[in-house]
């Protein structure tokens, strides 16, 4: 009574890593057909040895966001500004393309990056996809993106789900 059983560890070994759900370098898309190969990162993700993306991946950045000479990604990037008067959505049909098209690549795959907003960025340009090209809910859109990366930040920046929300009610505007 009162006393502790403590499990002893092996001297020679150090116990394993705590496994953090959400703590990967990448998560993949879930729950939307099509979307299999489509990946929100980190940009850890993307140095050199991590295993993460295989070589004929494409890489859509939100903002700048440079390859380090160590990374094994090879395939066609794509970076993606806001409209010069700060507008989030001008740039998205292209983005969408870009995206499609290396999902529709027999098994292509597709790594979302940002430096310059967070996490966010990425799951902002994931759920825009998901809503204007799979045509799912904001909703489900923006749960997918955190399925794969809880702790992205996306439901906390109010301009992004704002953005999202109108994406869901009216589509893209044909000036975008």
């Amino acid at each position: 009574r009162g006393m502790a059983i403590i499990e002893e560890f092996d001297a020679d070994e150090a116990p394993g890593p705590v496994q953090v759900p959400g703590a990967e370098h990448s998560g993949r898309i879930t729950g939307c057909a099509g979307c299999e190969g489509l990946h929100i990162c980190s940009e850890l993700a993307f140095e050199g040895g991590t295993n993460v993306l295989s070589k004929s991946t494409r890489v859509l950045s939100f903002g700048e966001f440079l390859l380090d000479d160590s990374s094994d990604v090879l395939g066609p990037n794509m970076v993606y500004h806001r409209a010069e008067n700060g507008a989030l959505i001008t740039h998205l049909r292209v983005a969408c393309k870009f995206i499609s098209a290396g999902l529709s690549n027999n098994g292509g795959e597709v790594a979302v990056v940002s430096e310059a907003e967070g996490e966010a960025g990425a799951a902002f340009l994931i759920a825009s996809f998901l809503i204007l090209v799979k045509k799912l809910d904001t909703e489900k859109a923006v749960d997918a993106v955190l399925r794969a990366r809880p702790m992205n930040g996306l439901s906390d920046h109010p301009e992004f789900m704002k953005n999202l929300r109108f994406l869901g009610r009216n589509g893209l505007p044909d000036w975008a």
